[in-house]
């Protein structure tokens, strides 16, 4: 009869792949005492591994002990407390809620708007901008300092658990959050993957944007053992015999200290043995094992070079020559137009996949091969027993092998059978074999018993498994271990590969037993994850091995979360002594200077005031009391005194010429100087020349010198950029803006006595802004006095707007004025013809009229069929237009055949500077005025310096006649005394909003009634006086307005409300809705809107740093931000071009009769790839500029027929840049001390150029870089191409939306265009309700994603980035940390040049970010869709 098997003691707990060790062996002393005590029944046993196994009755029975207590006792547990047990729980929780969204966004990637970079670019990237961005994270520490330490640690627990749940290793997520302050878990990705790559370090970590595996797939990637040779999975579930019987060739005898192991125990390998490395690996794998055979599949090549490189660099051949040929057929492979860097990545990276998991199958394989030999080598087998005893154990062992878990009711009947058979003959014997097996081998007994309480381990792991796949099975293989008991083996198998599960320390006293609880340690160790078992379902016994399992897993869990939390609190106490010291804090919170503190009204020293004194009763002053006591304003001076001392507020209306300007401010100057009382007033002009000549002028008259900066004179002068004045100055002539300045830096205002606001009849946003100040100044200042004045008639408006004020009409001294219309003089000169003929410009911008065909309705055209009938002027003459020639020619009829009287003095009213150029050029073309003796020809425009500007006052000798061609400044601005005679063009440039084209522009247009009316009377006043008008009396009658439209009410919003914060006047509604003329609140809103998206707002409606450059340059904020952009990506020239173009207008001129001829005359311009109309322009504008400067070629004038160029626009274009320039000079966005010029070399009508500095235009020519500013600028204004559809549609609200046929970018051109995105300068709409644009600008994702928007919200974790809407996807997470890093980089470059303009880009970092961006990786799906 077989000898029974006795049951151990409780064993030590078993691991899925691991074998725990032991506590230590008795001493000696225990050891001998034990063998002293073996023949006793009744004594105690104590084996090596402490557990104690006694007999009990006359059965050989074991007490169940706890195997695991003995753990428990001899380490000391891990304990946290109670808070970071709540701050574990919480991150946890996010951590899964993060994962879950995490994963579904992987799932919802999709494959349109995908942008990728090639290797050389994500290296170039990282090298120039990695520590550049790094050094911008501290900005985000800073803000996450001011979090609490619990947050704080919560937060970062958070992020460890989703990074290492996305795929990271610990030792990598540590090393980010050493490194780097707390920032987003998109930040920590990218200074993982980045950080690999800048060291050349292979990454361990799985992380990557492909789609989650399913559970089968992933529990199929855990069985990562090669599969056994003729060995397919089993479909039914008995235990089979897989494996070698080594129970009687290998002795069991582990270390004591033994290892974790997947499938041969530690103790069995040698010490002096090493692991196999891959490089050795590697040599047992054969090369002709890749495959991709088909020369001529471009994907398979690729994948076959690259699968090459990998063997090399894992043999560390890197640097082999034969590494650098396959470096370079590769590049020959990727450069093939028919090569997709997209589907060869994907094909690479699930081979290298399976490549890599061949070649960790054939190590593991070549280890435990190696570890058999040299256990056999060494000789280590089992104790001799005998030949029966043997074959037994054999018999037995093979009874076991073929008993099946699901046979119960079999198995128990025979345990029951073989335990009580010859029980009591071999007791004695059997209990001494034990004894000595526990005491020569360390094994573990563990005494579980078999009962029908529930469900057997291995029939539930089978159930569980099942579940999760078909074709994956469990397989046992069992052995007996002498004569002690069973252990059995566990072969979990799919079709891709196994995983074996032992525990060589413990073992069991059946083979049922054995299998059962080997599955115990699979369910526990490799099935928690995948399902969720109830323990109510297995027998008592299991429970308790299932229990004491959890139980050791917790307080391992607990063990690592006590080390995590060290590690974390370590981290966030580094973090804290980085963060700036309270002193560096307050620092930097301090305000920049002391501008806003108010010192207080200094009162001038007794000394100067009685220099003052002495100085108005000088003769000097006494010289000019003669003419100062003529003007009108000279009879109201009592009453004007007594109103401002009993008044708070006076509002003063008088005639141009009747002294007010002057006068006033010298009354109250003179009257409190001479009552020793301290003044200090202010009088605001609406422009710099009007402040300058009238702090002039009033200095004069009142005996003293120029205004100073130095000496204490009682006049000055304050304008942009220049100031002439002091302190202690009583009166100060400032312009309006200057004084709104004034007002914003602080209590300034509590030292100003007297505030005289002049020209408010202008309405200029800055008037009407101040006016609203007043509203203010009246309630807070009880003690200002305030006077408003103004020339014309509607002096009644600004005393019902301030109600209760008083009112003084001053009558103006001015001599009767002969007015002629055109009407007039063309009846006087005989009709002449050739005047109809004359070159000019229409006022009224012909796009404004640029609808259909259709769109005209009959009943206008009969309407202006009417017109024309009343009109007295010919049909011949275009009254639309500047008439150059009828200038001149009545210029000739005044001096020669005109009344002498009117010939001392000509005033000619222009629109603007490249007009007055023009006829001073004609006039100087014509013999008699050549002669400087007899005619002084003079110019008067805001561009002239101040010398120039005065030398307009100047009388000139006798004999010598004098012209000045002036804008509207002369009109009530500045007042020259000797004018006896005036032609009006009767047309005046002005902004003005196009509400179809939704910009602002420069518009010649008409002046109003009352501005016709100044200008007639600068003619009369020193004497009687003439006015030609060069309109219709009947277009006077009929079409003027009464008063020129306020500005607030004709330009375009933006600008009212980047004034009114740049004031900081408070909230805008309620600001503007105090105006003299609000406009209204849904204007107002949208303007908010419209400026919050081109980032001149911050999201609580605060002026950012852009949005302070914005509001001071005279242009829409889109076209301002191309400025400012264009300094900071150094292409000024274009820049500055290209806005001046849109605002004066096209440099085109449209043909009606020739219209094939001038499209391909305008596309002539056009270089190679050329996508923009607003790169076309200034190409066109280069070429004009280069005709003028060339002292060779064709004239401007032939070059601009033969190219249909407008020259008036492009001369127009050229003043305006000068300007911009100089606007952004005195910004300091531009280093140049000033805006140089050069003349133009031809007769031209353009006499100067500006001149930019190379080093602030190094990018001009680039138009790629060019078309990704005007996108940056524009942004919204985006379309996108809808190649379903066949139609654009806007990106923001996917508004359809046609390109008319004048666009590069129309329609035919649609299959050549690389890219399905174009920006565009406005939208506008026609009666057929819908909508076009015909200013078209080309656009890449590589331009939206790095230039456009304020924020990008790029998201590393699943490979997109978020502009507004617009969503863009990346190939790989190396490509989404790479342009994350360089947004980043560009962001933090432009804030810093909006604070501090001298800190401009470095070339070298320019230079790559222009590389990078203007590169045209647009892809070759759009054009394939175009085609289809």
């Amino acid at each position: 009869m077989a000898k029974k098997k006795s049951k151990a003691s409780n064993s030590a707990r078993g691991y899925a792949t691991t074998s725990i060790p032991s506590r230590s062996a008795s001493s000696p002393a225990n050891k001998n005492q034990v063998k002293g005590e073996k023949n006793n029944k009744t004594q105690k046993v104590e084996p090596k591994n402490a557990f104690k196994v006694e007999n009990q009755s006359n059965d050989i029975g074991v007490d169940t002990v706890d195997a695991f207590d003995h753990l428990l006792l001899d380490k000391t547990l891990p304990t946290i407390d109670a808070e970071t047990e709540v701050i574990k729980n919480t991150s946890l929780s996010n951590s899964k809620s993060f994962l879950h969204s995490w994963q579904t966004d992987i799932r919802l990637r999709k494959n349109d708007n995908v942008l990728g970079l090639t290797e050389d670019e994500i290296q170039q990237i990282l090298k120039t901008f990695r520590d550049s961005w790094k050094s911008s994270l501290k900005e985000s520490y800073a803000f996450s300092n001011r979090s609490s330490f619990s947050l704080r640690k919560r937060y970062l627990w958070t992020t460890f658990l989703s990074l290492k749940g996305m795929g990271f290793e610990e030792s990598e997520i540590f090393g980010a959050f050493s490194s780097i302050p707390i920032v987003s878990i998109d930040e920590y990705i990218t200074w993982m993957i980045t950080e690999n790559l800048i060291n050349s370090e292979p990454s361990n970590s799985s992380f990557s944007y492909e789609v989650q595996p399913s559970n089968y797939t992933t529990f199929c990637r855990m069985l990562d053992e090669p599969l056994p040779a003729n060995n397919p999975v089993q479909s039914n579930s008995r235990l089979v015999p897989l494996m070698k019987d080594f129970s009687n060739d290998i002795k069991h005898t582990p270390n004591k200290e033994t290892q974790p192991s997947n499938q041969v125990d530690d103790s069995l390998k040698s010490k002096d043995s090493k692991p196999l490395t891959m490089s050795e690996v590697l040599t047992q794998l054969p090369e002709d094992d890749i495959p991709f055979d088909d020369p001529f599949d471009l994907t398979s090549q690729y994948v076959k070079v690259k699968l090459k490189m990998l063997r090399l660099q894992i043999a560390n051949k890197k640097n082999s020559e034969e590494f650098s040929t396959l470096n370079l057929q590769l590049e020959s492979i990727t450069s093939q137009y028919l090569f997709s860097s997209k589907e060869a990545e994907i094909v690479f990276r699930k081979s290298r996949i399976e490549f890599m998991n061949k070649l960790k199958a054939l190590q593991q394989k070549l280890e435990n091969e190696r570890i058999v030999e040299e256990i056999k080598k060494n000789g280590i087998q089992e104790d001799s027993q005998s030949t029966d005893d043997s074959s037994k154990d054999d018999d037995n062992n093979s009874e076991s092998n073929d008993m099946s878990p699901h046979n119960d009711a079999e198995t128990r009947a025979d345990d029951d059978a073989y335990l009580m058979g010859d029980l009591f003959n071999q007791e004695e014997e059997d209990i001494q074999d034990t004894e000595n097996d526990l005491l020569n081998a360390n094994y573990t007994l563990l005494p579980l018993t078999t009962d029908k309480s529930g469900t057997r381990p291995s029939t539930t792991l089978q159930y569980e498994l099942h579940k999760i796949g078909s074709n994956i099975k469990a397989e046992f293989k069992t052995m007996p271990i002498g004569k002690i008991g069973y252990q059995s083996t566990c072969f979990v198998r799919c079709s891709t590969g196994q995983k074996t599960f032992s525990d060589l320390k413990t073992v069991l006293p059946t083979a049922t037993l054995a299998a059962d609880y080997i599955s115990m340690i699979v369910l526990f160790r490799l099935m928690a994850n995948f399902t969720k078992i109830s323990l109510q379902t297995f027998p008592k016994s299991f429970k308790e091995v299932y229990g004491k399992f959890s139980a050791e897993k917790q307080n391992t869990d607990l063990a690592e979360d006590a080390k995590i939390s060290e590690k974390l609190d370590s981290i966030i106490k580094s973090k804290e002594l980085e963060t700036p010291t309270s002193a560096t804090t307050s620092k930097l919170m301090a305000p920049m200077d002391n501008i806003g503190k108010f010192s207080g009204f200094e009162r001038p020293p007794e000394t100067l005031l009685n220099k003052w004194r002495q100085q108005l009763e000088s003769e000097s002053a006494e010289k000019f009391k003669v003419f100062r006591n003529q003007l009108p304003a000279t009879m109201f001076r009592e009453t004007i005194i007594d109103a401002v001392n009993n008044s708070q507020l006076l509002i003063i209306s008088g005639d141009t010429g009747c002294g007010k300007s002057t006068q006033i401010p010298a009354f109250l100057l003179e009257n409190s100087t001479k009552n020793g009382k301290a003044v200090k007033i202010y009088v605001t002009e609406p422009r710099r020349i009007s402040a300058i000549s009238l702090a002039n002028r009033v200095s004069q008259e009142l005996g003293g010198n120029p205004p100073s900066a130095r000496s204490h004179e009682l006049v000055g002068y304050s304008v942009r950029l220049d100031s002439k004045c002091t302190p202690l100055t009583p009166l100060t002539y400032v312009t309006t803006g200057t004084f709104l300045r004034l007002l914003e830096v602080g209590n300034e205002i509590e030292s100003v006595t007297h505030l005289i606001i002049d020209e408010v009849h202008e309405r200029s946003i800055d008037s009407d802004l101040l006016l609203i100040h007043v509203l203010h100044l009246l309630k807070q200042h009880p003690h200002l006095k305030i006077i408003i004045m103004s020339a014309t008639l509607n002096a009644e408006k600004f005393q019902l707007y301030f109600e209760g004020s008083n009112l003084i009409t001053i009558p103006g001294k001015t001599y009767p004025v002969h007015r002629f219309y055109l009407e007039d003089i063309l009846s006087q000169f005989g009709n002449d013809k050739s005047f109809g003929n004359a070159a000019g410009q229409d006022v009224i911008e012909e796009d404004d009229y640029e609808t259909d065909q259709q769109d005209a309705s009959i009943s206008n055209k009969s309407a202006e069929d009417a017109i024309v009938e009343m009109n007295l002027i010919p049909a011949w003459y275009n009254e639309k237009a500047i008439n150059y020639g009828l200038i001149v020619y009545l210029l000739k009829y005044i001096f020669t055949e005109g009344d002498p009287k009117f010939s001392k003095c000509v005033l000619v009213f222009l629109p603007g500077i490249s007009e007055i150029l023009r006829v001073k050029s004609l006039i100087e073309d014509m013999p008699m005025f050549r002669n400087h003796r007899k005619f002084c020809i003079y110019m008067l425009h805001s561009t002239l310096s101040s010398a120039q500007q005065q030398s307009v006052f100047n009388i000139p000798p006798k004999g010598c006649r004098k012209i000045v061609l002036s804008t509207n400044i002369a009109e009530t601005g500045v007042t020259i005394p000797d004018v006896t005679c005036v032609i009006d063009t009767g047309v005046h440039r002005e902004m003005r909003y196009n509400s179809r084209r939704h910009l602002s522009r420069l518009t010649d247009t008409f002046v109003s009634k009352a501005n016709a009316k100044q200008r007639s009377g600068r003619a009369g006043r020193v004497q009687e006086g003439i006015c030609y008008h060069l309109f219709s009396k009947f277009k006077h009658d009929t079409q003027f307005l009464s008063y020129q439209t306020p500005e607030i009410l004709r330009l375009n919003l933006q600008e009212v409300v980047l004034r009114v914060k740049m004031c900081q006047m408070g909230d805008v509604q309620d600001v503007l809705g105090k105006a003299l003329d609000p406009p209204s609140s849904t204007n107002i809103i949208r303007a908010l809107e419209k400026l919050h998206q081109v980032g001149a707002l911050s999201e609580n409606e605060k002026l950012t740093k852009l949005g302070k450059f914005l509001s001071q340059l005279p242009v829409d904020a889109n076209l301002g931000k191309i400025l400012v952009l264009g300094c900071f990506y150094k292409c000024v020239d274009a820049a500055s071009s290209i806005v001046a173009m849109l605002t004066i207008g096209s440099p085109f001129r449209k043909s009606v009769d020739n219209e094939f001829s001038a499209n391909k005359a305008r596309l002539s311009f056009a270089k190679e790839n050329t996508r923009s109309d607003l790169v076309l322009m200034y190409y066109a504008y280069c070429a004009w500029r280069e005709i003028c400067l060339s002292p060779l070629g064709p004239d401007e004038d032939s070059f601009a027929k033969e190219k249909y160029l407008n020259l008036e626009a492009l001369s127009m274009t050229e003043s305006l840049k000068i300007q911009l320039l100089s606007e952004l000079k005195d910004m300091k966005l531009l280093g140049a001390s000033d805006v140089d010029t050069c003349k133009s070399l031809k007769r031209s009508i353009c006499r100067r150029f500006a001149v930019i500095p190379k080093e602030h235009d190094i990018n001009s020519g680039n138009a790629e870089i060019l078309c990704g500013v005007i996108a940056a600028s524009l942004y919204p204004n985006i379309l996108r191409y809808d190649y379903e559809k066949r139609q654009w549609s806007t990106l923001s609200t996917n508004k359809r939306v046609r390109i008319l046929d004048v666009s590069v970018n129309n329609r035919s051109e649609l299959p050549n265009m690389p890219s399905k995105f174009v920006a565009y300068t406005n939208m506008m709409s026609s009666t057929r309700a819908s909508e076009y644009v015909n200013e078209t600008t080309m656009v890449t994702l590589r331009q939206l994603l790095m230039m456009c928007g304020l924020k990008v919200e790029n998201r590393v974790s699943v490979g997109q980035a978020k502009l507004d809407n617009f969503t863009v996807y990346f190939e790989n997470v190396y490509v989404s940390a790479s342009l994350s890093i360089l947004r980043r980089f560009i962001e933090t470059s432009l804030n810093e040049f909006f604070a501090e303009p001298d800190k401009r880009l470095l070339n070298s970092h320019l230079e790559v970010i222009v590389n990078i961006v203007s590169r045209l990786n647009y892809g070759t799906k759009f054009q394939k869709r175009l085609k289809d």
